[in-house]
């Protein structure tokens, strides 16, 4: 959420889900549902090597079968992966790959994957027009040949364009499409609703805002936390889960909405937080999350990270640990940027020539 972090900011920290999910055919053999949810959780965790290797399995198991939407959206985790985390150029590259060899098969599902590729990647460039065109060439191939995915990430797509040519109208109407999407998942519902009271703020519509910022907030982080775990925990027959943190700011006031779902207890002004201990998500269908609040975030500190900080040990085995970590966010690091940058060097510094065990996630806010 930081595209809107001017307004308020959800954190969530994923452990284990992929980056844009869109369903793929309805029943995958299980050794090729295997090998895909490998990529999704290397994906998530930042394993960039693991991930690479486990997408080109897939990429291999897929190609000349039947599973084109799989093959196909392979494809585009890879391109996105590589120009946010590893080369941008060579994201590009991929994402125009993607393009000619849908081009070349004549495939309809290949180009909505392609086209939106490029959307996402053209929009996190700053080539906005281009986006546009391809975000809204993904939504006619969409309707046309995928009918039962949900279209709000293009139109998400197409709000961050709006926004940044300060068409507020066009934001509300395209954050409204979103809404109206019946297969929206909840992530995409609250960046919808947030595109809306956003577009509301930077119009000055003081009471346009706050009544989508009420409207909005019927999504708690308790409630998103639940309809994803019914979601997640469907058919879950691998027991996989996620442990998260989700978190809502209102930078007005500085209120706190926050839910904690078996994730590592992130850390205010140097202290862990006590919070309800919920179940990780994914594992019982049944469980109804409960949230929690701050009254007020202004002048606190907060950083949220996942356990590769903590856990990452040295050549002798040692691990960072909480008390290392917790002793470094008590003192006076700088600004977030500044906290955070602290906290990974002194991580590094610890590990040394250690072979990395896992990522160093983490997100540091102070409100001033």
């Amino acid at each position: 959420m930081k595209k809107v972090a001017r307004l308020f900011l959800v954190l969530i920290l994923l452990l284990a889900t992929g980056f844009v999910r869109v369903s793929a055919e309805e029943t995958l053999p299980p050794r090729l549902q295997k090998l895909a949810d490998e990529a999704y959780h290397y994906y998530s965790s930042r394993g960039t090597d693991n991930f690479f290797e486990a997408v080109q399995k897939v990429k291999d198991a897929t190609e000349f079968s039947e599973y084109q939407e799989t093959y196909y959206r392979a494809c585009a985790y890879e391109a996105i992966y590589m120009f946010e985390y590893v080369d941008r150029q060579k994201g590009v590259a991929l994402s125009h790959a993607i393009y000619h060899h849908a081009k070349e098969d004549k495939s309809n599902v290949g180009m909505y994957f392609a086209t939106f590729t490029l959307g996402t990647i053209r929009e996190q460039s700053g080539n906005y027009g281009l986006a546009e065109k391809s975000f809204l060439q993904a939504l006619e191939l969409k309707k046309e040949y995928l009918p039962d995915e949900s279209a709000a990430p293009c139109y998400l797509g197409l709000c961050e364009v709006a926004l940044h040519r300060k068409d507020y109208e066009a934001v509300k109407e395209y954050a409204r499409l979103a809404l109206d999407e019946p297969k929206a998942i909840p992530m995409n519902q609250i960046t919808a609703w947030s595109y809306k009271c956003l577009a509301r703020y930077n119009e000055g519509d003081s009471l346009g805002f706050e009544e989508a910022y009420k409207e909005r907030a019927q999504l708690t982080p308790g409630t998103i936390a639940t309809r994803l775990n019914h979601a997640l925990a469907e058919d879950n027959e691998q027991g996989m889960f996620v442990t998260m943190f989700i978190g809502l700011i209102n930078l007005k006031t500085g209120h706190m909405e926050y839910c904690n779902a078996g994730h590592n207890p992130p850390l205010l002004d140097g202290e862990y937080m006590k919070m309800e201990s919920n179940a990780p998500i994914g594992l019982w269908s049944e469980v109804e999350f409960e949230g929690e609040e701050v009254d007020d975030m202004h002048g606190k500190t907060l950083f949220v990270y996942t356990d590769g900080i903590s856990e990452a040990e040295n050549v002798n085995k040692e691990q960072f640990g909480d008390e290392r970590l917790q002793t470094l966010l008590k003192q006076d690091l700088g600004d977030a940027r500044q906290t955070s940058e602290t906290i990974h060097k002194a991580v590094a510094d610890f590990v040394g020539d250690a072979e990395p065990s896992d990522d160093l996630t983490k997100m540091c806010i102070i409100m001033k």
